[in-house]
Order: structure tokens, then C-alpha cells, then sequence
């Protein structure tokens, strides 16, 4: 499929429209580079490319947010999303029949009903589980769930710093060596491997999963040393059932435990009211003993004397001495009297509750030896409790053997129905050897061309993983070189995929190859537009990078937009 043109609105009406052609297609920012710095460069020529990504399934967000510190451009989001911006990209067959199959895909920035994620006129607002799904029938021909659609049409779009200095490796660093192994092997062509490789992608992620919550569960612990525990807590258990029949507990233990634990209750509320008589009897008769004592040692000499100086004052006193000490004896009398009338009714009570206590007493020991003829009955709970103590722990290492018996098991049938698939999918190395080697002829042809060196691709086999290699790389090999070298893979695969019959696209997409030597970019525009290639090759490029003759030719010749600071992608400047 070729890119046949990028159109943005806004409010239904045309903002810019960008038609692109077989060959090399500029997308041009006229700023001069002595203003970049002061500019910051932000005119939208990396925007054209993300826009195409954006219509091919991409999130979106790097059109108005920063990739490295994700800062987010709200003027340009606000923008989007006020003025009902929508981007419509169509994808042809071909650039020259006017009768030529079309793709034609529209997406906006708006969210739920007033979302617009479509393709030709059918509206896809799940863009993971629908858009991408239909999209990877309809472009790559792929039914199956791997690889993705964003999977593979993301090295066709290399529209940030990973994917421009990586040619095997664009996706995510975190991105898996499955993953690329299911990409590489459709990219080269492996026919009818996809479900296998997508069901290897699956299981392989299902095991790490299974691996790593087996060593949780288990503390890495195999389950033998487990079942040498519940062995040991077997024996605990058997020996406490042992000791539990010694005391030949009645079947209707808890009936009597449950009146025991009445009598138990009794027991302590008899207990407390009789310590509260007794120790109020107590008091009575301390009161008691101290009231007698005042009779038998009052201080006769001293009233005698109070007496007298009382006279003195009052000279009309009536009562004599002898009577003064009579009244005080009779008020304590009084007082002993009225303090010893309830005595009696508090000793019956005594005697009472010490009966009741022994009553109950008894029948807790009627109780208890029912429950126990050997032992006691708190040896008869602990025991009890030791026992339940060791069936709840027996349970959780059974549990946990379980766990660990059915994990083993599934990690097991899961690591042979990988062999299997590793099997079958070595079948197709003969077929993978051979189109690697007839894209090798593209890729050395176009690496000799643009650096006059040869790179070869290869494939090897890591842990039953495909893997691809790119020999006579330099490990440190300048920005310049890299993107050459990009540049060489990605025009060999668009190559390699019309002489196999692939469906693929036709077109690739690159961002800032300001690197590339004036000689080597001259090359490359050759190349891309001579009869020999049938693609496209779509780049954001610097116009004073453009520095000689040939080149300025070039630039007029093949861009199809020119952004400058005056005349920004989106002109929200110009309102």
C-alpha cells in the first residue's frame, strides 16, 4: 500500500491538504538554522509524520506532548480538540490506476460519542480491540492476535530518536525477545506460522507468570520438602488424636462443656457477692469493735474537766457530770445496736452463698470428671487447641502443594507444547534462510551504493528464539552512518516484500536525517527515484541542510509541504 494523501480540517473545513508521490516525498522546515535555537524549532514537520502514525492506530499523544520530559503542549491539544480537527489519510494500491483499491482512514481528537476513528466510512472507536485488528487484516493480511498491528507498522514510521538509531530493535525497550521473534519471522516471510508464533508469544508470557508465582508461593521450596512436612505434622496430629481418645471425652462434650461453662459463671457471681458480705461484715465489725472500745475507755477526767469550764460560763447548766457521761455511753449503745441489727440477716446470707458456692462446686467436679476420666480438662483444651493448631497449618501446606503440583503441571504441559511449536516452527528455516538471503541482495546492493560497504542480515537461535543480527556494524558508528544504514535496510525491505508478494507497505517514513552526509543524501534520493525502486520514501528534513546545487534541486523537485515559523502545520497563529 502507498501513503496517497494526508488531509487535516478544521471545523469541516480543509487546513492543509498534502498529496504524496512514488519516490522521495520532503516535508520541509524553512527555518534558518541560526533561528532554530531561538525558535525551538516547533513549526510541525515531525507532526505530518506522527499524524500518519496517529491515523495508523497510534495513541496520539506525542502530536502535543513531549516524548522524553512529556510535557504537554496545551495550546496545540486544546486546539485539537476545540476547532474539531480531524485527519483523513488515504492508502492506495496504487499511484497511477485512478481505479486502484483505497484505505481511506479519519481520525479526530474528541472522546466518547463525538469520537471518529474510522475506515472507509465505518467507524472502529476501540482503537485496540477494532481499529488496529481491522487494519492488520486489511494492510498486512494478518488474522491472527500476533503480531499486532502496531507491531509492525511502527518500524514503517520512524518518527523519534529509538526507532531512527535502532533498524532491528524501533519497538519499546521493555519489548520482549518473543515479540520480536513473532515480528521478524512475519516480516521475512515464514508462511502460516503466525497462530503458532502468536500461541508461542502467549505461553511464554504465561510461564514467566507461572515461574514467578511458583517461587512466590513456594519460597523456593520443591514441593518434596513440603510433603516431608505434612508428613511430620501428620504424625503431630496422629499422635494428639492419640491423647485426645485417652481422655474418652462423652459424645456430648458440648452440651456439658457449655453447662460447665455456666456453673464456671455461677461459680464467679457467687464468689463475688459472698466476698462483698463478708468483707461488708467485716467492716460491721470493726465498727463494732471500735464502738466498744469507746464505751470501756471514755476519758472520765476529761469530761469532768469540759464539764466544769462549761459551768463556769454557763452557771444555769442543769446536768451533772455523772449524767453527761451517761448519754454519751447510751449513744453508743445506740449506735452498736443499730449498727449490729443487720448482722444476722448478712451471716444468713453468708452461709447461704458458701452453700450455694460448694453446690456448684460440686457440680463443676460432676462435670468435669464426666468430661475426663484421665486428665485435665484445661490438658483436655490445650490439647484441643494444639490439635486444631495443626490441622490449620496441615491445610495450608496442603493448599500450597496443591497450588505448587497443579503449577508444576502447567508448566510443564506449557514448556512441551512450546517445544512442539519451536518444532514445527523450525521447519521453516529453510524458507527463512532463503529469504533472508534474497533480502540480503537488496540490502548489500543498497548499503554498497549509499556507503560502499556491504551489511549482511543473519538469523540464529537464542533459548528456541529467532533472533536477527546486522554484521559489519560499527558499534560506534556516527548519527550520519546509522541512518544511512536505516535508511539501506528499510528501501531493501520494501524491495524484498514486492519480490515475495508480501502484503506490506510501500512507503517509509524518517525524521531529522540533517546527519547524513550532502553525497550520501544525494545517493539516497537517486536511489528512491530511480525506476529500479517502487516505493516511497516520505523525511522531514531542514531547508539550509540543503547547501548545494543538486540538493536545492532536489528539495524542489520532492517536497510536498513547506512549514516555516510564519506558516506552522496547524496555523494557530494565524487563528
Amino acid at each position: 500500500m502507498f501513503l496517497k494523501y494526508l488531509y487535516i480540517t478544521k471545523n469541516g473545513k480543509t487546513l492543509r491538504k498534502i498529496d504524496f508521490k512514488k519516490g522521495v516525498n520532503l516535508i520541509v522546515d524553512t527555518t534558518p538554522e541560526s533561528k532554530i535555537k531561538e525558535t525551538g524549532n516547533n513549526v510541525g514537520k515531525t507532526t505530518v509524520l506522527r499524524l500518519v502514525d496517529y491515523c495508523l492506530g497510534s495513541s496520539g499523544k506525542d502530536i502535543y506532548q513531549g516524548i522524553e520530559f512529556k510535557n504537554t503542549d496545551t495550546n496545540v491539544e486544546q486546539f485539537l480538540i476545540n476547532n474539531s480537527v480531524e485527519i483523513s489519510l488515504c492508502l492506495t494500491t496504487s499511484l497511477e490506476d485512478d481505479n486502484a483499491k483505497e484505505i481511506i482512514l479519519k481520525r479526530n481528537f474528541l472522546q466518547r460519542k463525538q469520537k471518529i476513528a474510522s475506515i472507509n466510512g465505518e467507524n472502529y472507536p476501540n482503537i485496540k480491540k477494532d481499529y488496529n485488528i481491522e487494519l492488520n487484516k486489511l494492510i498486512f493480511g494478518i488474522k491472527a492476535d500476533k503480531p499486532t498491528f502496531r507491531q509492525i507498522v511502527s518500524r514503517f514510521i520512524r518518527n523519534d530518536a529509538l526507532k531512527m538509531n535502532n533498524i532491528i530493535k524501533y519497538l519499546h525497550t521493555s519489548t520482549k525477545d518473543t515479540v520480536y521473534e513473532t515480528i521478524f519471522l512475519y516480516m521475512f516471510g515464514v508462511k502460516g506460522k503466525n497462530e503458532l508464533l502468536s500461541e508461542k508469544q502467549i505461553i511464554d508470557e504465561q510461564l514467566k507468570s507461572e515461574k514467578n508465582y511458583l517461587n512466590r508461593i513456594s519460597g523456593k521450596q520443591p514441593a518434596t520438602t513440603i510433603e516431608q512436612v505434612l508428613k511430620t505434622l501428620q504424625n503431630d496430629i496422629s499422635e494428639l488424636n492419640d491423647n485426645k481418645k485417652k481422655f474418652n471425652v462423652s459424645p456430648k462434650y458440648q452440651e456439658e462443656f457449655e453447662k460447665l461453662k455456666f456453673i464456671k459463671e455461677k461459680i464467679n457471681l457467687i464468689s463475688s457477692k459472698l466476698s462483698e458480705k463478708q468483707m461488708r461484715l467485716n467492716l460491721m465489725q470493726e465498727n463494732i469493735n471500735d464502738l466498744k472500745e469507746n464505751i470501756s475507755t471514755v476519758d472520765n477526767e476529761a469530761l469532768k474537766t469540759m464539764y466544769s469550764e462549761t459551768k463556769s460560763f454557763i452557771p444555769e447548766l442543769q446536768k451533772k457530770f455523772e449524767d453527761a457521761v451517761k448519754f454519751h455511753n447510751s449513744l453508743i449503745r445506740n449506735k452498736l445496736k443499730f449498727v449490729s441489727k443487720d448482722i444476722p440477716a448478712i451471716q444468713n446470707e453468708v452461709v447461704k452463698l458458701k452453700e450455694q458456692l460448694n453446690a456448684e462446686l460440686q457440680n463443676e467436679e460432676k462435670i468435669g470428671s464426666k468430661l475426663s476420666n484421665s486428665g485435665s480438662l484445661s490438658d483436655y483444651e490445650l490439647l484441643v487447641e494444639e490439635l486444631n493448631a495443626k490441622f490449620e497449618k496441615k491445610g495450608q501446606f496442603e493448599e500450597k502443594l496443591e497450588q505448587i503440583k497443579s503449577l508444576e503441571k502447567s508448566i510443564k504441559e506449557k514448556a512441551e507444547r512450546l517445544s512442539e511449536i519451536n518444532e514445527e516452527i523450525d521447519k521453516s528455516e529453510p524458507e527463512l534462510k532463503d529469504n533472508i538471503s534474497l533480502f540480503n541482495e537488496y540490502f548489500s546492493y543498497y548499503s554498497k551504493q549509499l556507503y560502499n560497504e556491504e551489511f549482511v542480515l543473519s538469523h540464529y537461535v537464542d533459548k528456541d528464539i529467532y533472533k536477527l543480527r546486522i554484521d559489519n556494524l560499527d558499534a560506534n558508528t556516527g548519527d550520519g552512518k546509522k541512518k544511512v544504514q536505516i535508511a539501506a535496510f528499510d528501501l531493501a525491505y520494501i524491495a524484498f516484500t514486492k519480490a515475495i508478494g508480501l502484503k506490506s507497505l510501500n512507503f517509509e517514513m524518517h525524521d531529522r536525517i540533517e546527519g547524513i552526509h550532502s553525497h550520501q543524501l544525494s545517493t539516497l534520493f537517486e536511489l528512491v527515484n530511480s525506476d529500479k525502486f517502487n516505493g516511497q520514501y516520505i523525511v522531514s528534513v531542514l531547508k539550509d541542510k540543503f547547501d548545494n546545487d543538486k540538493l536545492k534541486k532536489y528539495l524542489e523537485e520532492n517536497k510536498r509541504l513547506e512549514l516555516s515559523q510564519n506558516d506552522k502545520l496547524f496555523r494557530i497563529e494565524n487563528g
